[in-house]
């Protein structure tokens, strides 16, 4: 099994040092649960932080900036909204959950839940999102955005 510089345990394996295919993260019941019971602008506020700071640390200001502020301006309407201040210290605990939970997963099902949380009621912030992940798409195919994970 090494002859192919892979490991026959794959996922399993927790001895050798052989690179292994990573799982993709998902959000268990709780945080499913904590994130749909969010208000629409603190969802939208806590994603496009997260897609912000993905697309910043991957060095991607120079290709994505433009259509990371078009969906930032799209989404910013339900993010402008009055917050409420209080909140116990059930919820911090469940934000930083949360947010650890969605730091580990990939751009597209970050966009998907983004999607989703302003699809219905805001085209325009719909139409950004879909515009947003084609130009993602789009440097992918053309090779400007090889090598990044996003």
């Amino acid at each position: 099994f090494f002859a192919t510089g892979t490991c026959a345990n794959a996922a399993s394996c927790s001895y050798c040092h052989l690179p292994h295919l990573k799982r993709p993260v998902h959000l268990d019941r709780q945080n499913r649960a904590y994130f749909d019971s969010l208000p629409p602008h603190r969802r939208v506020s806590l994603l496009m932080s997260l897609i912000r700071k993905k697309v910043t640390g991957a060095g991607l200001m120079d290709q994505m900036g433009h259509p990371l502020e078009d969906l930032d301006s799209a989404c910013g309407v339900l993010c402008n909204r009055e917050v409420s201040t209080s909140c116990h210290t059930t919820c911090k605990k469940n934000d930083r959950a949360l947010r650890a939970a969605l730091s580990g997963m990939a751009i597209r099902p970050l966009l998907t839940m983004l999607e989703r949380t302003v699809g219905l009621g805001n085209t325009e912030a719909a139409l950004a999102v879909e515009a947003f992940w084609s130009h993602c798409r789009a440097g992918f195919q053309h090779g400007c955005l090889e090598g990044t994970q996003l």
